[in-house]
């Protein structure tokens, strides 16, 4: 994999991080995380030869919080932050197993 990999695994990761720096316009944090989302549903299965899919969990995580604002949607966000949080327990667990 080397350098290659890790180049890409960091460009992706900060892919990722972009809605992190929307907090201030819910809009826009909305149809980021969206688009984003699809990106890496997308980039997860082409790149996966280079370790890629690991960001998979990710774009799932990016899509229930997408959904997950209490003001807008105060009951779909309970189950959203409930999957989520399922999400990333399924994920830890699998990740010791292997």
């Amino acid at each position: 994999m080397g350098s290659v990999g890790v180049t890409l695994g960091v460009a992706t990761a900060a892919v990722v991080s972009v809605p992190l720096f929307l907090y201030a316009r819910p809009s826009g944090f909305f149809y980021v995380t969206v688009s984003i989302s699809a990106f890496l549903v997308l980039w997860s299965f082409m790149a996966a030869m280079a370790g890629m899919f690991l960001f998979f969990p990710s774009a799932l995580q990016l899509l229930l919080a997408a959904w997950a604002d209490p003001r807008e949607r105060p009951t779909a966000a309970k189950v959203m932050v409930g999957a989520g949080l399922l999400l990333s327990v399924a994920v830890v667990v699998y990740s010791l197993r292997t």
